[in-house]
């Protein structure tokens, strides 16, 4: 029999949701698919209408078309509600998806984003089955067959690890294309941006240096658009259809602000471009009619992320006189994800230093307001932004002079540490920017009480430090708690660091709890907080513990109550290290190594940032320059080499040794 909850919850649930019609009785043997691989997981076309009909009928008990939601919404509201109590997949669950309706899949969705309309996928899900040329057709979707809860075995062990197959498994079947919304095809030439400004500066006359965002969209596109519920880039008698196609710049602006700014801005900005350069500004490319819920307008809102990754490059208009963009829910998220897809080099924000230094000290996501209410909790509760990458404060915060540099640095801690702890709220998260940067920002706000609690509430939660290991970011975070003064840490942060560097290399072999908890047990003193930590999880698991001395082949459990002198291991080289040499600045270690190499490794993580390899022998010896800058080496190929540590380059070679 299939997962069923104990308590009767998930059925009653069931019977509450059953479609009309549909068979009361359950089938009593019903394949079992909690063993089996998420890759053996696909369902037929019923199976889609059926679950199809089950999302709508719950989003529309709560006066929400099917539209309007995304597949984040299903898999946060519907999929992770409806298997909250027995942790397992959606697709394990009877009264949700048949049995019979579940086979090998032959067909994979692409780009599967989260942040797409349900029900277009669908859609295009429907059509390519119905059109398929096999005699059982099955479709792959990981909110189906994807455990979603980041605590349970299944999800870290057989689902999660799992997902880095995917393009390998997709090549094996028929993909199902998701086009791009149509809104990211809705940019508007220089030319046609010009002309409209013509238009409206007649409309509006003696108001028009004054007239808000708002009031454009009120006063002139809602009526005009009033006929055709459309867009007004869909007008042929404003844009001619010539003028519209994908656009190379997002235009990121407050709807508070002057509107002949944001036009006299763009322009002035792309002086040089071509007339038929296309920008994407929301008010002309986005079906501005909600009222009643207008699928059109929800789907090209929620298309923002999509434009934005479509473009080159986010132009930010700035009217901080009359409003502020960093306290604007939208323009925060269009920045971050301008980062996200770009980097900040592609984020082009014309302002003065001291508008800077306003914006990235009043950055924070849950403050900030969006016009329409609603919107806000979309980008929060769909988009998860997780603010901005620290490059963007970094960016920002670009001065000539040293004056107000204090002032700066406490802006920036402070920033980080409101980017800790919302961080810190969504650590379940399995998106690749919490994992990478949330100890990162911790460890960076100077730790006043609330950041030092969240930094050792995140480094007690080993299933979230499991994640940080997978996903290759052990170094980073390594080298973010090694930041942190000594007399600022806890003891949960300074005892996680030592124990980090001692065990990082055996950790990242095979990331999952289970080996975290045996790699504790036999590196971390015994009081110890990893030792206390595995001790903590052994109990909870109900094992029995034996303490082992050692195992005739050298380990040894480390059975003293006081950390070993040693704080890190290296390991890389293929062969014996026949050297080693500490930088000036004590950050550094170069190793010698007799597989012809030479290495340079941080201190404070324990990755290898540079390998040297040029030597046709065995490198016997290293050594710094005075600077730091460079990196001597001494080889039994008779050789001396010069390398820059900067470049990895060698740029001296010595030849004239007649022995090694």
């Amino acid at each position: 029999m299939r997962e069923r909850e104990k308590n009767g919850t998930e059925e009653d649930e069931a019977s509450e949701e059953r479609l009309p019609g549909e068979a009361e009785k359950r089938v009593q043997e019903e394949p079992d698919f909690r063993g089996q691989s998420m890759w053996d997981l696909g369902i037929s076309a019923k199976a889609v209408e059926q679950l199809r009909l089950h999302v709508e009928s719950f989003f529309v008990q709560q006066d929400r078309p099917l539209a309007a939601v995304s597949i984040e919404d299903v898999v946060v509201e519907f999929v992770l509600e409806r298997t909250r109590s027995s942790q397992c997949r959606l697709i394990e669950l009877v009264q949700y998806v048949d049995g019979s309706e579940v086979g090998t899949p032959t067909h994979f969705v692409r780009p599967m984003k989260w942040n797409s309309p349900f029900v277009i996928v669908l859609e295009m899900i429907e059509r390519a089955l119905a059109d398929a040329e096999e005699a059982e057709a099955y479709v792959w979707l990981d909110f189906l067959a994807v455990n979603h809860h980041t605590t349970t075995e299944q999800h870290e062990v057989m689902d999660y690890a799992g997902l880095s197959e995917y393009e390998s498994k997709a090549k094996m079947g028929t993909i199902v294309e998701i086009p791009p919304p149509a809104t990211v095809f809705k940019g508007l030439s220089l030319a046609a941006l010009r002309g409209l400004g013509e238009t409206l500066r007649a409309q509006f006359g003696e108001r028009w240096s004054t007239v808000t965002t708002e009031e454009v969209v009120q006063e002139f596109v809602l009526p005009e658009t009033e006929t055709r519920q459309c867009r007004l880039v869909d007008l042929p008698e404003y844009v001619a259809a010539e003028s519209v196609g994908r656009p190379s710049y997002f235009i990121s602006h407050a709807w508070k602000g002057a509107f002949a700014t944001l036009l006299n801005r763009v322009l002035n900005f792309l002086v040089s471009a071509s007339d038929e350069t296309r920008v994407w500004v929301d008010v002309f490319a986005v079906n501005q009619h909600r009222e009643p819920l207008h699928q059109q307008n929800r789907q090209d809102v929620m298309a923002f992320k999509d434009v934005v990754e479509h473009c080159v490059g986010t132009i930010v208009v700035v009217d901080i006189a009359r409003m502020n963009p960093a306290m604007r829910a939208w323009c925060v998220y269009e920045w971050d994800a301008t980062i996200w897809h770009h980097g900040s080099d592609a984020l082009q924000m014309l302002m003065s230093e001291e508008d800077r230094v306003e914006i990235v000290s009043s950055i924070d996501i849950e403050e900030a307001q969006c016009f329409h209410p609603g919107d806000k909790a979309m980008i929060l509760q769909r988009h998860h932004v997780y603010l901005l990458h620290k490059s963007l404060s970094d960016w920002l915060l670009q001065e000539s002079q040293a004056e107000g540099a204090a002032v700066r640095a406490l802006e920036v801690a402070r920033g980080h540490e409101r980017l800790g702890a919302f961080l810190s709220r969504h650590r379940a998260s399995p998106l690749a920017y919490c994992l990478k940067y949330l100890l990162f920002h911790l460890a960076s706000s100077r730790l006043p009480d609330g950041a030092r609690r969240q930094l050792d509430e995140a480094l007690l939660d080993w299933s979230f430090l499991v994640r940080v290991v997978r996903s290759r970011n052990a170094g980073r975070a390594a080298q973010a708690i090694g930041s942190i003064p000594q007399s600022a840490h806890s003891e949960v942060s300074y005892d996680m660091l030592r124990w980090l560097r001692l065990a990082m290399h055996e950790l990242e072999e095979n990331p999952c709890l289970d080996h975290f908890v045996a790699t504790a047990w036999g590196t971390a003193p015994l009081g110890s907080v990893p030792h206390m930590k595995a001790a903590e999880h052994t109990a909870r698991r109900g094992w029995e513990c034996v303490e082992v001395v050692g195992d005739g082949n050298g380990f040894c459990v480390n059975r003293g109550r006081n950390w070993a002198s040693t704080i890190g291991v290296f390991m890389g080289h293929k062969g014996r290290v026949r050297g080693v040499a500490v930088s000036p600045d004590g950050t550094q270690l170069a190793t010698a190594g007799e597989d012809k190499t030479a290495r340079v490794w941080s201190l404070s993580s324990g990755e290898c940032t540079a390998t040297m390899q040029g030597h046709a022998g065995e490198v016997a010896g290293v050594a710094f320059s005075p600077d730091g800058t460079q990196l001597a080496t001494a080889s039994s190929d008779k050789t001396a080499r010069v390398w820059s540590l900067s470049s990895g380059e060698c740029t001296a070679t010595m030849q004239g040794h007649t022995g090694k």
